[in-house]
């Protein structure tokens, strides 16, 4: 886990930052989403070509005009949240991890859009199926 590890306390102070970028992600790549049309609902398959880099570039030489300018937008958001030094999950759902460490545990701090607050937490390589409530994380400390 390189990069920004986060306290609780830094992972809190994060949040309105995040729930901002997150919302103005969201208002922003709606229009993008409708120029899509209905049948069209490849959301998700964007979704993964914009985190993988220059694979993603060459995978979206064959996209349509609407679904290169989609991704194009969906890109930049990616890259604004991911450069709070988070870990964007999901988008859409604005599913966030926040990596921390503390003694010799790294694991991350779990955050969906929505949620009050940080209240979750999992392991590196559990992801959001081993969330656990803020509470347990004392008995792996």
């Amino acid at each position: 886990m390189g990069g920004k590890i986060f306290s609780l306390e830094e992972a809190r102070r994060k949040l309105p930052l995040i729930r901002e970028l997150l919302s103005c992600a969201e208002d922003d790549l709606k229009p993008f989403r409708e120029a899509l049309g209905p049948a069209n609902h490849r959301y998700d398959e964007l979704d993964r070509v914009a985190g993988e880099g220059r694979a993603g570039e060459q995978a979206a030489e064959g996209l349509s005009g609407a679904q290169r300018d989609y991704l194009e937008r969906l890109n930049y958001w990616v890259e604004r949240v991911n450069e709070a030094g988070v870990i964007l999950r999901d988008l859409h759902s604005g599913l966030i991890d926040f990596p921390s460490r503390e003694g010799g545990l790294s694991f991350f701090l779990c955050w969906r859009m929505g949620e009050p607050d940080i209240e979750h937490w999992h392991l590196v390589g559990d992801g959001y199926a081993g969330r656990k409530p803020l509470g347990a994380l004392v008995e792996f400390l």
